[in-house]
């Protein structure tokens, strides 16, 4: 059996930077990566994060090769999901090309499937592609629920090793880990990052939270004192990391809370706000309210960012 220990720990599903041109911001992603490299984390292109259903083909193979270039010896995976299976195995062909460590696709979401149809597609995947598959199962944005039946058969597949879920529910938690815990052939990662510290001291082997583009060595405590089971500190981290995810998630559908981590990003000086069509930068009042939620959290739990770094904090913004 090939050894799973590098799939494990912090896993942060880049958000993609675009100039104001929309173009990919090979310079602002070069930011973004070093922050998530040093915060301990491994780099995840193309996932729900990455707004990769708004790209082109050649518009997501720039950016898997631009963070291949960048991610020095970092674990790297990248989403490949298309609504054309054949385009899917482009894209899965492609990161085995360049290098990357896993592929992490979804369900298609131009019909609804049957639980044989989810196993079909997946096993057809795993066939054809010559790069270790982690299923990802989204609810939220494929408007399917993977069972977990299906993907116990599926995990008997020797290219299938992981799982990430990001289903939420306390139910959904409790029988992924009485499942995975103890499978040394199967990793599962929490996409619901929320649940991070109890995944971790439960059984888990990772998280993937969207805020660690901007905080990943919180994350990283999360992981690493769940894992030492020091449950007190472990949840103290999930605390840090849950107020701040709450900056731009509380409140927001998936499509606004996207654009409004971009807009964390740039107020940190990490990068642009521009969203990819058909999402968009949160209007004014959105952006005021972030701001005003994010600042007092960098000096209550000092944060090592400062907003003086961004440009375009909209005036009167503190009144």
């Amino acid at each position: 059996m090939t050894s799973l220990s590098k799939y494990k720990g912090v896993i942060v599903p880049l958000v993609t930077p675009l100039t104001k041109e929309g173009r990919l911001d090979e310079a602002a992603l070069v930011k973004i990566l070093a922050n998530v490299i040093e915060g301990g984390a491994a780099p995840f292109a193309l996932g729900t994060t990455g707004e990769a259903m708004s790209f082109s083909l050649e518009e997501r193979m720039a950016f898997m090769r631009l963070v291949k270039k960048h991610a020095g010896d970092a674990v790297t995976y990248t989403g490949i999901t298309c609504n054309s299976f054949s385009d899917t195995l482009r894209l899965a062909g492609y990161a085995a090309e360049l290098g990357y460590d896993a592929i992490v696709p979804h369900l298609p979401t131009c019909y609804p499937l049957t639980e044989r149809l989810m196993i079909r597609y997946y096993l057809q995947l795993a066939e054809a592609a010559e790069i270790p598959v982690f299923l990802y199962n989204i609810p939220v944005t494929t408007g399917m629920s993977i069972p977990l039946s299906a993907i116990e058969e599926l995990s008997r597949h020797p290219g299938i090793i992981g799982l990430k879920d990001s289903e939420s529910g306390e139910e959904r938690l409790q029988q992924n880990l009485s499942r995975w815990k103890d499978r040394p052939d199967f990793r599962f990662f929490l996409g619901s990052a929320a649940y991070g510290a109890k995944g971790m001291l439960y059984g888990a082997h990772g998280v993937v939270p969207s805020m660690g583009n901007l905080i990943p060595a919180h994350y990283r405590a999360v992981v690493d004192y769940g894992l030492a089971g020091n449950a007190e500190m472990a949840l103290y981290y999930q605390g840090i990391c849950d107020a701040v995810s709450d900056c731009c998630q509380a409140g927001r559908t998936v499509a606004d809370a996207i654009p409004a981590l971009k807009y964390m990003l740039h107020l940190a000086g990490y990068c642009d706000a521009e969203a990819a069509v058909p999402m968009q930068q949160p209007d004014p009042a959105n952006k005021k309210a972030i701001y005003l939620a994010f600042e007092p959290l960098i000096e209550k739990y000092q944060l090592q960012i400062s907003l003086n770094a961004a440009e375009g904090v909209p005036a009167g913004i503190k009144d």
